[in-house]
Parts: C-alpha cells; sequence; structure tokens
C-alpha cells in the first residue's frame, strides 16, 4: 500500500475471536489493545482469524484459507499472534508461514525471531520467580511440572527456568514428575491423573500456563474434594478464571503486548529506529493456591509501623503522601492497572483524602462512602485489578489511624468508615457477577432469536433485511458478506451479497459484484474505506471442510462471540441458500437433480427448524419447543378427557457452582440434569429446558403413583450422577408437580402456575431445612 498518500492499514493474524461476550480471553485482549493503539495513530485494523496453522480438526483447518488473503495490497505491517496460530505446529512451519508475506514488516506477539520485529515478555525470569517463591516460601521440593506444546519457545523458556531453579537451590531433578502439556486444561488434568496412577509423591503443581494449571486443580478438587494444605498450585499469563480460582500465577498483559506491538510497527512503517525484540513486564500475582494468605487480604491488616511517616500529617500532606504512594504502585504494577486508566481516575483518588477528613471532623455524612463509590465504579468499569483498589484503602487506612486521628472514637469513626469501603468493593464484584451473567444471558437469547431469524429467510432479499437491521443492534454497525463464486476454487473470484453501514445498504457498481477474490473487495467500495478510519474482523464462512465465503465485520473496541455466532449461523443458511439457488438454476434442465436437491433441502430445513426448538447445551426442547409441543399435548388431553401430568425441575445452587467452580462447571451441572431427566422419565414424555436452571416434563396419562415414583427415579438417578462425575459440588434438583384432570379443566398456563407454585414451595421447603 501507499503509505505516503493513505492511512495506514495494520494487519492482525489470530486463531479465533473470543469467547462469551463479556469474558477476558487472549485474543479479545489483543484485538482491544491493538485497536486501541492503532486509534492512537489513526490507523486501521484488518484482523484475521485463520486457525490453528494446520490444525488437524476440519472446522479450524477451514479458517486457513485467510492466511492466502493477506498481502501488501491489503496491509501495511502485520502483527502475529504466533504462540495461538502456530500452536500445533514447530517455529520453522510459522516461519514459512509469514515467509510468504515479502516486502510486509511483521510483528510477532509471544514467540521471538531473528528474522521479524517481536513483543514478548521474559517467560524465563517470571517462571524463576514463581518457582523460587514455592521453594523460598513454602519449602516445596517435590515439584511436578506441566511443560507446554512442543516447539513453542514460551513453553522451551519456561521449562528452562524450571530446571535452572531446581539446580540453582540444590533439588534434583526428576524426570517423573515433568508432563508434556499442550496448554490445554485436558493436558493439566491429565497430569494429575498419572501422577495418582503412578502414586508419585509431589508437594507442588507448576504448569506452564494458567489452563493447565486450573485443568490440574479441578482434577485435584475431583480425587480429594479439596486442595490439600501441603500442596502449592501455579501457573502463568492470569487469564480471568484464575482470579476466581484464587490461582497464584505470573501475570503478563496481553493487551499491553498488542498495544507495544502495534506502536513498534507504527514507528518501523514510519522509518525510525526500532529495537528488534521488546519486552513487556510480568510479575508474580500471589493468591492461596499457592499455600500464602492473597495479598489483598494480608493488607487489611498492614502494619502501621511498617511506614516511616512522622509526625501527624496536615490534610495537605496527608494526600500528597497518598498520592505519591499511589503513582508509584501504578509505576511498580503496570500489569494491574492501565496508565490511561489511571491518569483518568487520579482526579477522584485525590479527591479522597478530602473526603475522609471532611467526613471524620467536620461532619459531612457520607461524604468519603460517595467518593469510595466513584472510584470502585471506575475500577470495575476498566477492569482494575482490585489488590491495586485494597492496596489504596490500606494505605489510606495506615496514614489515618497512624498521623490524623487522636481519639478512640476518631479511631473507631475511621474504621468504621474503611470497613464500610471494603464491603463496598465486595457488594461491587457481587453486583457486577450477577450484571455480567444476566448480560451474558441477555446476549444468548437474543442471539438464538436472531439465529432463528436467520434460519426463517433462505431467499436473498429477506436475509440481507435481517443482517441490515439487526446486526448492528450487536455491535456490527458495518459488514460485507461476500460468497465464492466457485467453492472448489475459492481463492478465483468471489461476489458481493451485502454492504451495509449504519442500517443502510451500500450498493457497489454492476461491473465490480463479481471480482477476484485477492482484492477481498470490490475496488469501488475498497476506495470508499479510504474516507475513514475503520476496523474489521475477517472470518470464513465454512462448514467444516466446506468453503462459502467469507465476511467483514467491524467492531468498535472489541470482539466478542456474537461476531463467531453470527457468522456460524449465516454459514449454515447461505449454504442452505446456496443449494436453493443452485436448485431453481437447474430446475428446467435436470429433473433428477431437482427431487434430489429439494429433498436434501428439506432435511437441512428440517435441522434447522430442529435447532430452533432444541437447546444448544443440553440438546432438549427449548421453552420455544416447549411451549409449542406442551400446548399441543395439554390440548389433546383435554380433548380425550384424559389425564396428563406437569413437572416442574429447578436445578439448584447453580449460581453458587457458577462462582465456585466457574461457569464452565455450571454448564456442565446443567447437562447433568438434563441426563437425570432422560433417564428418569420414559422415552414418550416431553422434557425441555426452560432458560438457565429451569427444566419441565410433561407426561400424558400418569398414573395415581406417577408422581411418588418420578421423585424416586429423579433422587436415585441424581445420586448415580453424583457418583459417577465425583465432582466438587453434589447435584441437587428441586421438583414440583400439577396434574390436569378431566373433571377439574383448566387452562395450560394456569397449570404451569400451579407446577411453578408446587416447586416453590418445595425449594422453600429445603431452605429452611438447611
Amino acid at each position: 500500500m501507499d503509505t505516503n498518500s493513505k492511512r495506514r492499514t495494520i494487519g492482525l493474524i489470530i486463531d479465533d475471536v473470543a469467547g462469551w461476550g463479556f469474558g477476558d480471553y487472549i485474543q479479545s485482549n489483543v484485538i482491544a489493545g491493538a485497536a486501541a493503539m492503532a486509534r492512537k495513530h489513526d490507523a486501521n485494523v484488518l484482523c484475521f482469524a485463520a486457525g490453528n496453522l494446520d490444525s488437524h480438526n476440519e472446522w479450524v483447518r477451514g479458517r486457513n484459507i485467510l492466511f492466502e488473503f493477506i498481502d501488501a495490497d491489503k496491509v501495511d505491517g502485520l502483527i502475529a499472534l504466533t504462540t495461538s496460530i502456530g500452536l500445533r505446529v514447530s517455529r520453522q512451519r510459522v516461519l514459512e508461514k509469514l515467509a510468504q508475506y515479502k516486502g510486509i514488516p511483521i510483528v510477532t506477539i509471544g514467540d521471538t525471531f531473528e528474522e521479524h520485529y517481536s513483543v514478548s515478555i521474559p517467560n524465563y525470569q517470571g517462571m524463576c520467580e514463581a518457582l523460587e517463591h514455592i521453594i523460598l516460601h513454602h519449602d516445596r521440593r517435590k515439584i511436578a511440572f506441566i511443560k507446554g506444546a512442543p516447539g513453542s519457545k514460551e513453553a522451551e523458556d519456561r521449562f528452562r527456568a524450571y530446571r535452572d531453579t531446581l539446580a540453582k537451590y540444590n533439588i534434583p531433578y526428576d524426570e517423573r514428575l515433568v508432563f508434556q502439556g499442550n496448554f490445554l486444561f485436558e493436558s493439566g488434568a491429565s497430569a494429575i491423573l498419572a501422577l495418582h496412577e503412578q502414586q508419585i509423591t509431589y508437594d507442588a503443581v507448576v504448569a506452564a500456563n494458567d489452563s493447565m494449571a486450573i485443568g490440574a486443580l479441578t482434577e485435584i478438587h475431583k480425587i480429594d474434594g479439596k486442595l490439600p494444605e501441603h500442596l502449592s498450585i501455579v501457573g502463568f499469563d492470569d487469564i480471568e478464571p484464575s482470579e476466581m480460582l484464587s490461582l497464584t500465577t505470573v501475570k503478563q498483559s496481553f493487551y499491553t503486548e498488542a498495544e507495544t506491538a502495534v506502536d513498534m510497527l507504527i514507528r518501523v512503517l514510519k522509518g525510525e529506529d526500532v529495537r528488534k525484540n521488546q519486552e513487556t513486564h510480568t510479575h508474580l500475582v500471589v493468591r492461596s493456591s499457592c499455600g500464602c494468605i492473597p495479598r489483598i487480604i494480608a493488607e487489611t491488616t498492614l502494619d502501621v509501623d511498617s511506614i516511616a511517616i512522622g509526625a501527624k500529617l496536615s490534610i495537605d500532606q496527608l494526600k500528597d503522601s497518598f498520592m505519591a504512594h499511589m503513582d508509584h504502585m501504578a509505576e511498580a504494577t503496570p500489569g494491574a492497572i492501565n496508565p490511561d486508566v489511571y491518569r483518568a481516575i487520579r482526579c477522584d483518588l485525590e479527591h479522597l483524602p478530602d473526603a475522609l477528613v471532611q467526613e471524620l471532623f467536620f461532619e459531612k455524612d457520607k461524604m468519603f462512602f460517595y467518593a469510595w463509590r466513584s472510584i470502585i465504579f471506575h475500577a470495575i468499569q476498566h477492569k482494575i485489578d482490585l489488590s491495586f483498589m485494597h492496596n489504596a484503602l490500606s494505605f489510606m487506612r495506615v496514614l489515618t489511624l497512624h498521623t490524623v486521628t487522636e481519639t478512640a472514637d476518631g479511631s473507631a469513626k475511621a474504621e468504621n468508615l474503611f470497613q464500610m469501603a471494603r464491603v463496598q468493593i465486595s457488594e461491587a464484584v457481587q453486583r457486577t457477577s450477577f450484571s455480567l451473567s444476566y448480560m451474558s444471558s441477555l446476549l444468548s437469547n437474543q442471539l438464538e432469536q436472531l439465529g432463528e431469524q436467520l434460519g426463517t429467510h433462505l431467499d436473498m432479499s429477506g436475509l440481507q433485511d435481517v443482517i441490515v437491521n439487526e446486526f448492528p443492534k450487536h455491535g456490527i454497525h458495518e459488514g460485507y458478506i461476500c460468497l465464492y463464486e466457485n467453492p472448489d476454487k475459492p481463492l478465483d473470484r468471489a461476489r458481493l451479497m451485502l454492504a451495509y453501514r449504519n442500517g443502510e445498504r451500500m450498493d457497489a457498481d454492476a461491473n465490480e459484484v463479481c471480482f477476484p477474490t485477492a482484492q477481498l473487495l470490490p475496488l469501488q467500495l475498497r476506495a470508499r474505506l479510504e474516507d475513514y478510519r475503520h476496523q474489521f474482523i475477517v472470518q470464513t464462512l465454512h462448514l467444516s471442510d466446506h468453503h462459502i465465503g467469507y465476511v467483514l465485520f467491524s467492531f468498535d473496541t472489541a470482539v466478542n462471540k456474537a461476531h463467531d455466532l453470527l457468522r456460524y449461523r449465516l454459514s449454515n443458511v447461505l449454504r442452505v441458500s446456496r443449494l436453493l439457488h443452485d436448485v431453481q438454476k437447474h430446475s428446467l434442465e435436470l429433473e433428477s437433480q431437482v427431487i434430489a436437491r429439494t429433498k436434501e433441502l428439506s432435511l437441512l430445513n428440517e435441522e434447522l427448524h430442529k435447532q430452533s426448538i432444541r437447546d444448544d447445551l443440553t440438546g432438549l426442547l427449548n421453552r420455544r419447543g416447549f411451549m409449542r409441543r406442551g400446548q399441543e399435548a395439554f390440548e389433546e388431553a383435554a380433548c380425550q378427557h384424559a389425564r396428563l401430568l406437569l413437572v416442574f425441575a429447578d436445578l439448584d445452587n447453580l449460581k453458587k457452582i457458577n462462582d465456585n467452580f466457574g461457569h464452565s462447571e455450571g454448564d456442565l451441572a446443567i447437562q447433568m440434569t438434563a441426563e437425570v431427566l432422560k433417564k428418569a422419565f420414559g422415552p414418550d414424555d416431553i422434557i425441555s429446558r426452560l432458560a438457565g436452571d429451569e427444566f419441565t416434563v410433561i407426561v400424558e396419562g400418569p398414573t395415581s403413583l406417577a408422581g411418588k415414583t418420578i421423585r424416586r427415579n429423579i433422587e436415585e438417578e441424581t445420586a448415580r450422577m453424583n457418583q459417577k462425575h465425583g465432582k466438587p459440588f453434589k447435584l441437587s434438583i428441586s421438583i414440583g408437580f400439577a396434574e390436569y384432570h378431566p373433571d377439574h379443566p383448566c387452562t395450560f398456563d394456569k397449570l404451569m402456575r400451579l407446577a411453578d407454585e408446587a416447586l416453590y414451595r418445595e425449594k422453600k421447603g429445603k431452605k429452611k431445612a438447611t
């Protein structure tokens, strides 16, 4: 590209987009960090979700075609998340792939290569720090190590740190304690199983990343029902679930690494002198999995004599001391708070000492409460490490008790204020957790409904209307959808199916609707993009290894699961739509093919219909399917003067399972509940999952003893399920019954209400009993 006359475009290669919308996942953090820095430099972003190179999974491998889309005509420079795209292959294979982008400056994130600029972290030093902590502070000597993926430079550096640290402290190397992992959860669990099967004694487990450490932690919980006091577990990365599981780990900021990579690339493009390899910081985050008291808790009882403050401070001196400490903390722990975010909340922090003094000495009620609440709001909003906020509170407490308050009453009042402030943090976290859970569920339902809307339009006009009107509601304000002219030769030519921006369609010149795939878009539309800064995620439309086309979806500050789910739904619908188009095109000439294709289309339509009334997680009917089938069964019973039993079932304590063990375990608990109900009821009974932890069953023609039999069946199957899976939580199901009897007719809505009330009574009784 001609960088002298055009706004620069930064290319970014990742394997996949984010996990579910509100989670902090590696890829979403990289995309967000790259976009933020590109915005500062007024540069465009074109992010290619190209999958893992040469994956054995054909679904993932189908994305690899996007590696062929990248060239100097589309991007001025390229950033490659090599640790993810090269997860399954050697470093040499990654280098070979990057070598095809001749003439394009490249910055890699994670791995370092002599041939390219790179941003990495001190993997070796970070792992050494973690190992020295458990050796020096916890006297661990039999340390098991779970290695990362073979061929990964990160994995090699972290394992080398393990070997060298053992030697430094004269701890014999025992190859029985070393296990080959692949950076995935399952390999961490497998390592623990192997240790127990071989009856190998160990007092610590160190994993090359958090996913494997969490897998190990989960397996230990299954085996022992808890984390033994003598055992330390340590990871690396500090991904989102690590804080919830109190995992001691080495923190790195993928957001900062991506920011640094973009800044490096822009300066390279400007011809500036740039150091070829740059490192961002890591630091050890000590939590309870290693056996320590987490720093957040320890700092609540900070020794006032350990801080030399001197004589009693004036209000100005109190503020100066407090802000000097906070400035130092922000600089010393860049992973805890983004520098831009700190600058934004610094004014609020400066106001905090004033608010405290006003409330302590001038009876300005709730002034400190409101000042602290404002800071907590910004902390949650900007995802500031809560240890940073606890440290601020602890230091303020030391300053206040040591130098400001003189009387017992003053000290007691100050302590009350600080206790209230601690509770505010806890309350904010709980409120945020509930909000995220609710919003995630809401987003899931909205996307499911949108998927159903897409599935009902097999004609291009109706499909385009849905996309233009609905996709912007999910943050995709601009989009381009292109289909391959010949799916067997996808790199030859593509056809523009739809272009829209801010709810309005954009038309391309009739002569450019079909264009060489290498162009990515018709030249006329590409020319329009030069008028404004833009950022797109490029994703394939494919089913398994069947290529359909690709999309360019815009994003604001980050990419979430909506982008990927809508891409998947589009792939399904367009596959069916293309089949329909082929049927219509050849109907006059190929009568026999019409019959075959129509049958295939009917099967696909039937499958789409099944998807629309089925719950993706359990395979049971969803609310829509239940209301349709349930109403039909009810009307049939009323017509035949027959009896019908409606059962409401509720998975107990789902929120606690999610909070304590993570949403993946919560999803498993929902699936286990579905299996219990399938086994407890007959093949003709109508079983569904209404939403969340709520299930329903309709039994036609029940006997008078049906309720007792059902309850016994559910209790027995639940016990078997708990014994089979051995989870750290116990599956428990509450049920409520309501019977339709021809001698006492009622509406279906009333029957549902009666069953729900019966369920509520049972759950209320359980709570009283506990």
